[in-house]
């Protein structure tokens, strides 16, 4: 059942919701909670730059010319991969290259938009287009194709959407997990566009022909004025998964997921086993950081060409305004990555030196391990083998390409 907050002049805006009942889990679920807490401080300097690579003394196949954030993934052998110019670029533990696939077209193996790289544990990739197109294309370990999928037209969950009068048009995420096992974060919105205030997000796993609703959410991520969406940021709150190794996922809506009441303030972490349906969850404790945003600089030239836009425009920002003042408060958790049963959460807090909290928990022992301060643009991350990689600010720097590696400090891991 939701509930809705609506006052005048939101009605359009922004509704914070409970989140949905778990209408379509295939299996019964035992929940425990898990209560963290650190005796220590935070750790420091926990990451030491090993290498860069991909600007310089390779082979010109293998520069990075203009990769996305998300266009980076480890392999559990070590290689890396990165997504550029269409080409799936594989680079060795040491940044050597080792092969190149893909290129642009639409055969098999083949791609028109290779944007985000997703790798599961066990070593099968997706590589998807994310919001430059609609086609996921999926891989074995060894990088043999095994299928596309165009996501505007074969979605297998369009029966629940349908049911549900809602509609979508791509997933979010999405990860390859066997030959015909995929988990996938789908966000919706109601057939009738004009009904703003539906809008859902759900994490699916489809096996062959069966397809689980493993969570179901309503969707905070954006403020809605009267025409649509007039901002969105991570901080409003999303639905965050990763895999884990042995057929388990972690999850968690950083806002439904999270408590900003009473005296204790928590976010909660949901582990499933996907075959069984099992989850257990660990809860840890934050502290509440405001949300901010910058309001646009009024548009002069607007105001001159045309005085009734100009005032529309100035109205969805005086929402906005609104919209903010009311939130108030940042969700606590802005991005999730794995390495093996390891799960790194990192949070809305920042130190002076622009670093970022980041919560470290083990899903093998169902325990919190301890907090770290890491770096401050955490977008983009890969996480894997206990080491950090990272794209260099190459668009804000107007510099070349580069993967950085960093090596992480044994005690982010429990390890002395």
């Amino acid at each position: 059942m939701f509930t809705s907050c609506r006052r005048g002049r939101f009605r359009a805006l922004l509704v914070i919701l409970t989140a949905l009942p778990f209408l379509f889990v295939l299996s019964c679920s035992r929940d425990t909670d898990q209560r963290s807490s650190s005796d220590g401080a935070p750790l420091q300097d926990v990451l030491t730059l090993e290498y860069s690579f991909g600007a310089e003394d390779i082979p010109d196949d293998y520069l990075l010319v203009d990769p996305h954030w998300f266009g980076l993934a480890i392999h559990p052998d070590g290689n890396l991969l990165v997504a550029d110019e269409n080409w799936i670029k594989v680079f060795d533990p040491d940044g050597q290259p080792v092969q190149r696939f893909g290129g642009t077209g639409a055969g098999p193996g083949e791609f028109r938009w290779a944007r985000y790289l997703y790798m599961s544990p066990e070593g099968y990739l997706c590589v998807f287009g994310g919001r430059m197109g609609f086609t996921a294309h999926f891989f074995r370990p060894d990088f043999s194709y095994i299928e596309r999928v165009d996501y505007f037209s074969v979605q297998p969950y369009r029966d629940i959407l349908d049911s549900l009068d809602l509609r979508t048009d791509r997933p979010e995420s999405v990860w390859c997990l066997g030959e015909d096992e995929r988990l996938l974060v789908v966000g919706t919105q109601d057939r009738d566009s004009n009904n703003l205030e539906h809008r859902e997000v759900f994490l699916f796993h489809l096996v062959g022909n069966t397809l689980t609703v493993l969570a179901r959410y309503q969707q905070t991520d954006a403020l809605y004025g009267q025409y649509g969406p007039v901002v969105s940021m991570d901080a409003l709150g999303k639905l965050l998964a990763a895999p884990l190794p042995d057929g388990r996922a972690v999850y968690l809506h950083t806002f439904h997921d999270s408590r900003q009441g009473g005296e204790e303030l928590q976010y909660t972490l949901t582990l499933i086993d996907l075959e069984s349906g099992q989850r257990e969850t660990l809860s840890h404790s934050y502290e509440l950081y405001e949300l901010t945003w910058t309001r646009p600089l009024p548009n002069e030239e607007l105001r001159e060409r045309d005085p009734e836009q100009f005032r529309q425009w100035e109205e969805q920002w005086d929402l906005v305004d609104e919209g903010i003042a009311e939130r108030h408060w940042s969700v606590p958790v802005l991005g999730i990555e794995t390495d093996g049963p390891f799960i790194f959460v990192f949070t809305s807090a920042k130190n002076d030196s622009g670093e970022v909290l980041t919560d470290v928990f083990n899903a093998d022992e169902r325990s919190y391990v301890g907090s770290a301060w890491f770096l401050g643009d955490y977008y983009g991350v890969r996480i894997a083998d206990a080491c950090l990689y990272k794209f260099n600010e190459f668009r804000v720097e107007d510099d070349f390409p580069r993967v950085d590696k960093y090596r992480i400090d044994p005690r982010v891991y429990g390890r002395r």
